[in-house]
């Protein structure tokens, strides 16, 4: 593209000729300066540990120079055949840990600083205002043609970046999923996802999605690290199903279980899809990861097309039912809580658990309870409202006596010996 001002490969008069000479003579300084104008602007510049990015810039500024007396001199933009520097050295900041915005400033930065090493080379050889207008128009032209090279360069990291991101997270995902925790490559593949034995996770699984939504909802499933309930989230697909393993901000899972069903719905139906939901119980540590995905799975098995299973949202019962087939562990679906409540009393002796067992012997009549057990009416309302205050559910309320009754069977179970029945006092 010929340069309005400038002819192609000759007619450059004697005081253009002399500014594009002092640009060449004067590298190293010019260097240095576009170097030092960087650091000190740009933060992420001037605290990156890395100890070549100086020399770096300078040699980045000195392509850039060189590129430009080019361009000048011959009347033509260059392509991106003549700046092959620009995506190279875009590469680099991206690896050294550089913000795509303060690339981008650097740009600004060393252009502002070319621009103002040719007004003042012009005023060395005393060029009128005709000169300098002539040699803005190839810059302006120049700098075009850098920003279009920067933007190509920088999407084409950003796409490397995102395959290098989806290949690593679906290892990542594929040896917690399938049992390998303890692997020393899973925390290679880990990056900056927690994985460790005091964090608590969710697994999620779609089932049934499109094959035009799976970038969309990789996206989805990512974000959900933008809710303040969730620390990180990492994505893999497998077969039909969507697989997304979610890392904790805190303990409590039951707010994050419902963040989770509620973010990809809206997503799904943003859309127009409707596959089946299901999020397992809370994993603690990666080692449980595995039977996370295995509930997650028969979870969204039991949803069906449309629908939203998540099992810390469901009772111990319907949880029991979704699972049956599954070969679960069946501790993992007795909440923690409640199933430290259980363990306190039974190593106390049961008393709690027995009024429980006797409140719905006797239809959830607190009378006929005191009397069978030996106490009176207002003593098993007390024990009761502790039961309420230890374990967050309403034994007056049928579902909830019955998940705190089958919690009990199940631990004794999994303890493996009897408990004594306790004293009826």
């Amino acid at each position: 593209m010929a340069v309005a001002g400038v002819t192609p490969a000759t007619v450059l008069n004697d005081a253009q000729e002399q500014v594009l000479e002092i640009l060449v003579e004067h590298q190293q300084e010019l260097m240095r300066a576009a170097t030092d104008s960087i650091l000190a602007e740009l933060p992420a510049y001037a605290g990156n540990p890395d100890g070549q990015l100086a020399a770096e810039i300078g040699q980045q500024v000195s392509a850039h120079i060189s590129a430009f007396v080019v361009c000048a001199r011959s009347g033509v933009a260059p392509g991106s055949d003549g700046l092959p520097f620009i995506g190279e050295t875009v590469d680099r900041r991206i690896d050294q840990g550089i913000p795509a915005e303060q690339i981008l400033a650097a740009y600004r930065v060393g252009h502002r600083v070319l621009w103002e090493i040719v007004e003042e080379a012009s005023e060395r050889v005393g060029a009128d205002e005709g000169v300098m207008a002539s040699l803005a128009l190839p810059m302006m032209r120049y700098i075009e043609a850098a920003w279009s090279e920067v933007a190509k360069s920088y999407i084409r990291a950003e796409r490397r970046l995102a395959a290098d991101l989806d290949r690593g997270q679906s290892r990542l995902v594929e040896a917690l999923i399938d049992g390998r925790a303890a692997s020393k490559g899973v925390r290679l593949q880990a990056g900056s996802f927690p994985v460790d034995a005091q964090q608590t996770y969710l697994v999620l699984v779609l089932h049934g999605f499109p094959d035009h939504a799976a970038a969309s909802l990789r996206t989805a499933a990512r974000r959900l690290a933008d809710a303040p309930e969730i620390r990180a989230s990492v994505v893999h697909v497998r077969d039909d199903d969507l697989i997304s393993l979610v890392a904790l901000e805190r303990g409590e899972s039951s707010a994050a279980s419902a963040v989770i069903a509620r973010e990809m719905r809206s997503a799904l139906a943003k859309l127009g899809c409707a596959p089946a939901l299901g999020v397992g119980m809370p994993a603690r540590g990666p080692e449980q990861v595995r039977e996370g995905y295995r509930e997650a799975v028969a979870a969204a098995t039991a949803a069906g097309s449309g629908r939203t299973l998540a099992l810390e949202q469901m009772t111990l019962v319907d949880r029991l039912t979704v699972m049956l087939a599954s070969g679960a562990v069946p501790e993992r679906l007795i909440a923690d809580r409640v199933r430290a409540f259980i363990q306190d009393d039974l190593r106390k002796g049961g008393q709690l658990i027995s009024t429980l067992r006797e409140y719905a012997a006797c239809d959830l009549n607190a009378r006929r309870a005191a009397e069978a057990l030996f106490v009176h009416r207002n003593t098993v309302l007390y024990r009761l409202q502790r039961v309420t205050e230890l374990t967050g559910l309403d034994p007056h309320l049928l579902p909830q006596l019955l998940d705190l009754i089958t919690a009990a069977r199940l631990v004794q179970g999994i303890g493996g010996d009897e408990q004594p029945e306790p004293i009826r006092a």
